[in-house]
């Protein structure tokens, strides 16, 4: 009789360890402490040991009472220092999770086929987990256009074949005071600058764009927040702070966070595609928005000859960067990166979704040919804007590492 216990007890221990939990401590958040931008949310502590020891999986409780148990699918240090881990649910790749790690601040997101959830760092391991309401998020402030007499880029002929190689965009990200004290830290924004990224990244893996964003340095510049996404767009793109950092680092591309503005960001949108584009590769995001509302990855778009859903572009299929380069929805569905929400009837919450006819999304094509075709178009950009800096070789950062 005893064995048979001993072998219950053993089959009890294996799985508590094959399925840990990620959070302890879990407090709801009252629903009279809610943003307009969440609808649900818990606080906990984090057990970060799940994820450094690659635990082949874990439970996580959702803030809408839902638990879910997460795979392991890979952990990466970041440039920045810590590290990334991504996940999904069980059974079901497509519903991924993603955090990243910056000392003891945790960000990132968790996206499921029903609803979007955004990991906030609290610090000292402790985040917030919010179900978003991705309605209440304010839309971009729009693509600025830049003249091709200043941009001087001779006009690109269609290659017989894309490249398949990976390319490599690397990118700075700069923030305001307010926006390191709305964070809660340095830790926390430089987890969010991560978690950002690494947001626009799954987006382009789920979209079979062959392209990497790769955070090289987050840092806090001598710029305070106007609430005007066009004085902070033009501070970016005439700085001599910030244009220090990009030759420093070889930046590629510039994101600057704010922590107030109208809208959820700004940039400059390349409608001629070439090197010319390198000093308006920048743009502008409100923090709040850069993460679970994919704001920081739409701008980022925009940089890269990306438009909006037709509806609300400021182009046309003649002057944008190319014919299909826009954004895609479907009404009471879901809508991709660049797309609006104002199209669609019954809502559609923006996904880790760049336009591609060749990619389904809840059953339904994410794009449309020669129309609405974001990752054909970041096919032909990316390696633009993967050379318009050379990334610096073993220097020696601000931060004292290599």
């Amino acid at each position: 009789m005893n064995k048979y216990i001993l072998f219950a007890m053993m089959l009890l221990g294996s799985s508590q360890v094959l399925c840990a939990e990620l959070l302890r401590d879990v407090v709801p958040v009252d629903a009279a402490q809610l943003k307009h931008t969440e609808m649900n949310a818990l606080v906990a502590a984090v057990n970060v040991d799940v994820l450094t020891h690659r635990s082949p999986q874990f439970a996580l409780m959702l803030p809408d009472g839902q638990n879910m148990t997460v795979l392991f699918k890979d952990l990466k240090r970041n440039h920045l220092q810590g590290y990334s881990w991504q996940g999904h649910r069980k059974g079901d790749d497509s519903q991924a999770v993603t955090i990243s790690v910056y000392q003891d601040a945790i960000a990132g997101s968790i996206h499921t086929d029903k609803a979007v959830y955004e990991i906030q760092p609290m610090g000292n391991y402790q985040i917030k987990l919010v179900e978003l309401n991705s309605r209440s998020f304010p839309e971009c402030d729009g693509a600025v256009p830049v003249s091709k007499a200043l941009v001087n880029n001779p006009p690109q002929s269609l290659p017989a074949a894309v490249s398949r190689a990976t390319h490599t965009v690397d990118v700075i990200v700069v923030y305001t005071p307010e926006a390191r004290v709305g964070a809660g830290g340095h830790n926390a924004i430089k987890a969010t600058a991560q978690a950002a990224v690494n947001a626009m990244n799954s987006s382009l893996i789920n979209s079979q764009v062959n392209t990497e964003i790769v955070l090289l340095y987050a840092g806090e510049v001598n710029y305070n927040d106007s609430g005007d996404s066009s004085a902070d767009l033009n501070w970016l793109r005439y700085s001599a702070e910030v244009e220090t950092l990009k030759n420093l680092y070889g930046a590629d591309m510039t994101a600057l966070l704010v922590e107030s503005m109208g809208g959820c960001g700004r940039g400059y949108v390349m409608r001629s595609p070439g090197a010319g584009f390198r000093d308006w590769a920048v743009q502008v995001t409100r923090r709040s928005c850069a993460v679970g509302n994919l704001s920081f990855a739409h701008e980022f778009g925009h940089n890269m000859g990306l438009e909006h859903n037709p509806e609300n572009s400021s182009a046309t299929s003649t002057t944008a960067s190319y014919a299909w380069s826009f954004g895609h929805y479907h009404s009471g569905q879901y809508r991709t990166v660049m797309s609006y929400s104002n199209p669609c009837t019954g809502g559609c919450t923006r996904r880790q979704y760049f336009s591609n006819p060749d990619v389904n999304y809840l059953g339904l094509p994410t794009g449309i040919d020669g129309e609405r075709d974001n990752a054909r178009t970041l096919d032909l950009t990316s390696p633009i804007s993967a050379a318009f800096r050379v990334r610096t070789p073993d220097v020696i950062f601000m931060n004292g590492f290599e």
